[in-house]
């Protein structure tokens, strides 16, 4: 990622759960309350580009 790149989304430490399962390819459960944080460093690869 470059110097300078900001991203003014919210994110809760619940995040950080969906995005290691989702990363270690587990399957999360219906009933977890986070979001996973993939979608955020995809977007920025994006604006890099």
């Amino acid at each position: 990622m470059k110097a300078g790149i900001t991203n003014d989304d919210m994110l809760q430490n619940l995040d950080f759960v969906e995005t290691f399962l989702e990363v270690a390819q587990i399957k999360v459960s219906d009933d977890t309350k986070g979001q996973s944080l993939s979608p955020l460093t995809t977007k920025i690869k994006r604006m890099e580009s």
